[in-house]
């Protein structure tokens, strides 16, 4: 080959091939290490997982298969983690069949190994195991991508908290019971103690607990990513040196059944297909597990959304927990149709993979080939792994579930939702998973329901004292107003309302109502612009207030009430044959807090003697209690020109220049704000006694909002060029004029007081 001749790899490989390839595997001439050093590290942890969850399915009457457990253990490993490298949200990740779809499948084993035998066809468990493993693994993949696909992954939020706590920790008495199943071949019930207190049994499983405990301790200790596959490798070799020592043949060991079976090769698993494992299935036994099916896929949901949202934090990236469940849904269809264990995200190997390296697509294919090249060529070395290793990495996963539910931080600070926890836990451990979550699911509610009764529906409580519609009204009705707006009950609602809060809400108006202590209120009003819902149950709390309206106590007035929530409220007027416009009716609905205010604003006024219900005040009785002389009002009424509108008639338009200055005699005025988008919006009503353009005639600005007649009203104008020649040719009266827009100045800068300190408060 010439100086001058490129490789013909080289020549192949352009830059932008390469560039290509980087942008696929995640990585550089930097990185590539690092990647690919992590990716054997985390395969070679994996195999702690992919050996010993097997086991608790494979245990008992199917140990003789357990070497094909593990098998089906790597392929489930090799296909979640393909999935995970192809469509997952944060490269590195990986995914095991888990501990907790293997106790349940381990559970369903072990019951169909029972049926079976009372029915003398013991020779079927094998298959029938098998397709339960795969019918389960495609009820996961189903509902992992259904829920994905509807975008529902944020619904582990709404799980209750003691819930997932109480499974959790039951989950982990389930695995110490799969590890004394796995070295013992005996289940842990009350019933098989006395057989596992013998010394026999006792060689099997209590250095397996042992060995849990101590890698529990360390754990607690000096946490390490390694400790896991380190201590694993220990026992191992412990096992085999004490064998040595014994000279004990191998044989002679996996007769007793202290090794796992070799694993079939796979070649035979392609070639056979997964139909194969099929023949002599007893698919009735399989229909007749299907709660244990449908507890494994509420459990493995909730264990997805918590590994991945754990592995979000950690990774301090964002997840899309749709995309996670759509891959790991893929997954499971994947592994269902090859008939492997189904599972998910690996917390422990996520979070090992990154740490010690850069997550990358490199570090996933690096696995998938490590696995592989497992799953071919390494079926035999697994015949040398003692199930006292096994059990003693179950020991130890369980007991750190156990004690992390059992001493959990969070909920030992609340007694009810502790005490819940723990009776999931029980009933999980020794009653049954679907009971259990059965369990978990009705306390929930109760405790929910208990707890929202004892949320205040009410946000705040007020008087027309302390809130004030938006009419101004002038200083006599103000006070009128404040002395006798104690009479309206102002109860702003939030949340839903059902049968416990609503039944608060009226023992709260009752109480108010019978309070001798305080003035009897004339007026309920109920705003429920923050209310969500109603309970049909609602209804009978509001016969009850309709009722004490009927005895003449008080009169409902209903605010802010959206469409679907009126419905409600109408048929309650339609059964009681009331009106909701009738102003005598016990039940009157507005639109808005606003205008329920206005509305009891003025029957308080009306009611009295004084004449506040009138809706005139002459402008020079307004001069007059500003201080003003005869004279002085003379002299100023001659700048001043009385103007009478028609409803809707404008008295200004917004934007306009004039500064003209209005006094409301008689009428009323609504100030209304236009919006870019065409639409205009009430600020407030301004009634007689009430001055409106000041603004504009004091500070020379365009007017800020329209002016228009709600009904015939008459106004006292002053222009601006009328105000001018007064400062110069009559200085007393543009002082008594400076000194009444004061007075009205002061007044409605306490109402504003008033109003805000209500709010805050």
């Amino acid at each position: 080959m010439s100086a001058g001749t490129r490789p013909p790899d080289a020549a192949v490989m352009t830059p932008t091939a390469r560039q290509r390839l980087r942008l696929l595997l995640g990585v550089d001439g930097s990185t590539a290490v690092s990647a690919v050093g992590s990716g054997l590290v985390v395969s070679m942890a994996m195999l702690v997982p992919v050996v010993a969850y097997p086991a608790l399915v494979f245990s008992g009457p199917l140990a003789p298969w357990s070497g094909l457990g593990v098998g089906l253990g790597l392929f489930s490993a090799l296909l979640l983690t393909a999935a995970l490298v192809i469509g997952g949200s944060i490269q590195g990740t990986v995914a095991v069949g888990q501990s907790e779809p293997a106790v349940v499948l381990g559970i369903a084993a072990a019951a169909m190994a029972t049926e079976l035998q009372a029915a003398g066809t013991p020779d079927r468990l094998l298959p029938t195991v098998i397709a339960a493993i795969a019918v389960s693994a495609l009820a996961v993949g189903v509902a992992f991508l259904l829920l994905g696909t509807m975008r529902l992954g944020n619904l582990i939020r709404f799980v209750p908290y003691p819930l997932i706590v109480g499974f959790i920790g039951g989950m982990g008495w389930l695995l110490i019971a799969g590890a004394v199943r796995v070295v013992t071949g005996v289940a842990l019930t009350f019933a098989h103690l006395p057989e596992l207190a013998e010394p026999p049994m006792l060689a099997r499983w209590l250095p397996a607990l042992l060995v849990g405990c101590a890698l529990w301790a360390l754990q607690r200790w000096r946490p390490r990513a390694l400790n896991v596959p380190v201590m694993a490798i220990a026992t191992v070799a412990g096992f085999w040196i004490v064998a040595a020592a014994q000279a004990t043949p191998f044989a002679r060991l996996a007769a007793d059944g202290w090794l796992l079976a070799p694993i079939p090769p796979v070649g035979a698993w392609l070639t056979r297909g997964p139909a194969g494992f099929f023949d002599g299935v007893d698919w009735a036994i399989v229909a007749a597990h299907w709660p244990q099916i449908l507890t494994l896929v509420t459990v493995s949901l909730m264990g997805v959304l918590m590994q991945a949202s754990v592995i979000e934090i950690a990774a301090r990236a964002d997840v899309d927990l749709n995309r996670e469940l759509r891959a790991m849904g893929a997954g499971n269809l994947l592994c269902g149709g090859f008939a492997s264990l189904p599972g998910y995200h690996s917390l422990g190997m996520s979070l090992l993979s990154l740490r010690i390296g850069r997550p990358a697509r490199a570090s996933g294919l690096t696995v998938l080939c490590v696995l592989g090249v497992l799953l071919a060529f390494g079926g035999s070395a697994v015949a040398y792994v003692p199930k006292l290793a096994i059990g003693g990495l179950l020991f130890y996963v369980g007991l750190d579930v156990l004690l992390g539910a059992l001493l959990n931080v969070h909920l030992r600070r609340a007694g009810a939702e502790f005490a819940i926890a723990m009776m999931v836990l029980a009933t999980v451990a020794f009653a049954g998973l679907l009971q259990g979550l059965a369990l978990g699911v009705g306390a929930g509610i109760v405790l929910f329901v208990i707890k929202y009764s004892q949320v205040d529906v009410v946000r705040r409580e007020s008087s027309a004292i302390e809130r004030h519609s938006n009419v101004v009204r002038p200083p006599r009705a103000r006070q009128r107003l404040n002395a006798l707006g104690d009479r309206v009950m102002i109860l702003e609602l939030q949340g839903y309302l059902f049968f416990g809060t609503s039944t608060l809400l009226v023992n709260r108006i009752r109480a108010r109502l019978t309070d001798r202590s305080r003035p009897r209120p004339r007026f309920v009003l109920l705003d429920f612009r923050r209310v969500t819902g109603l309970d049909s149950s609602v209804s009978l709390s509001l016969d009850k207030l309709v009722q004490y309206g009927r005895d003449g106590r008080c009169t409902l007035v209903v605010t802010g009430l959206a469409q679907p929530l009126r419905r409600p409220f109408e048929r309650l007027l339609a059964a009681a044959d009331l009106a909701a416009a009738d102003p005598e009716a016990v039940v009157r609905l507005f639109a808005d807090l606003d205008r329920g205010l206005e509305y009891c604003e003025n029957r308080l006024l009306a009611s009295g003697d004084e004449g506040f219900g009138r809706n005139e005040e002459a402008f020079e009785e307004q001069l007059r209690l500003a201080g003003g002389s005869d004279a002085e009002i003379a002299l100023l009424m001659r700048y001043a020109e009385r103007r009478l509108y028609g409803s809707d008639e404008p008295l200004m338009r917004q934007g306009e220049e004039a500064g003209d200055l209005f006094f409301i005699e008689r009428g009323m005025v609504e100030v209304r704000l236009g919006l870019p988008d065409g639409r205009e919006i009430r600020l407030r009503s301004m009634g007689a006694g009430t001055v409106v353009g000041e603004i504009a005639a004091y500070l020379e600005l365009p007017r800020s909002a329209s002016v228009v007649a709600e009904c015939e009203t008459r106004a006292v104008c002053i222009g601006y060029a009328a105000m001018a020649a007064m400062r110069v040719s009559d200085p007393q009266a543009a002082a008594l004029l400076h000194a009444f827009m004061a007075r009205q100045l002061a007044e409605k800068l306490v109402a504003a007081t008033q109003q805000l300190a209500a709010v805050q408060g």
